[in-house]
């Protein structure tokens, strides 16, 4: 397609040459024109054909972001469904949290916000370690479903969750939490999007009522994982666990519509 568009431009280029510019060809011009006319005459083609290949490269992007959400969707299901036998038992050499939660986690904070990260691509088998690792937890497995779905929904409106600036709380913000953190405490946290994003997700998500309820339940999963994971977790824990996906899109979501059906 770049190809094409260049072949095209540079033709359409020396046409125009040839119109307009006839002391080029020893000949007098066969067109009639003024300096404003030539111009515009001349790039008007070349911005439309480039704008174009511009809207399909997008448009591909966003279609490999989907198809990968898709993919690791169904990794994720794939482990699910394998007899708990076949799984690799990664939780016996895992560091366990040296506190002791309201519901422990089922692996170290490091492999949970690995897992709840997603894999960047179908080569990142630490990612899928991790995801492996968490999904006899039947809370954590029900949030990496809607992050899914969430990750999914944003990148078909043309929004990637890890390109967006953040602006965070320091650590420490996020352990006095926990454990009984709301989501009005969400707020504390920082901010996730510049506030075109956030004004686009907010009209994307709150005006369809399917959007709005997958939102709701995923800020709500999002936030009893919050609960379990900061407390006592260090810096680096808490920085991993932040900047993954999901937590970025939980912080998102409710800057752009956790005005509407807050609970807690």
């Amino acid at each position: 397609m770049v190809h094409l568009a260049a072949i095209v431009s540079i033709l359409w280029v020396g046409l125009a040459l040839f119109l307009y510019f006839p002391r080029l060809f020893q000949s007098e011009p066969i067109v009639p024109h003024d300096s404003l006319e030539m111009i515009a005459v001349v790039l008007t083609p070349v911005l439309i054909i480039w704008g174009y290949v511009g809207l399909i490269f997008i448009k591909r992007v966003n279609e490999l972001q989907v198809s990968l959400l898709q993919s690791q969707i169904d990794n994720l299901r794939d482990e699910l469904a394998r007899p708990g036998d076949e799984k690799i038992d990664q939780q016996k050499t895992i560091e366990k949290p040296e506190i002791v939660d309201t519901k422990p986690l089922i692996a170290s904070r490091t492999v949970v916000a690995r897992a709840i990260d997603f894999a960047d691509d179908d080569n990142d088998t630490e990612a899928f370690a991790a995801l492996d690792s968490v999904s006899d937890d039947q809370d954590i497995r029900q949030l990496l479903d809607l992050s899914m779905k969430v990750l999914q929904a944003l990148a078909k409106a043309n929004h990637t969750i890890e390109t967006m600036p953040v602006d965070f709380a320091p650590p420490d913000d996020w352990c006095q939490l926990s454990p009984e953190a709301t989501r009005q405490a969400l707020k504390t946290l920082g901010t996730v999007g510049t506030p075109e994003q956030r004004a686009s997700v907010q009209e994307i998500f709150g005006q369809d009522a399917a959007l709005k309820t997958l939102s709701d339940d995923f800020i709500n999963a999002c936030l009893d994982l919050i609960n379990r994971f900061t407390g006592d977790a260090n810096n680096d824990e808490i920085n991993a666990f932040a900047n993954s996906r999901t937590i970025r899109a939980c912080i998102l979501l409710q800057n752009a519509i956790g005005k509407t059906g807050e609970a807690g």
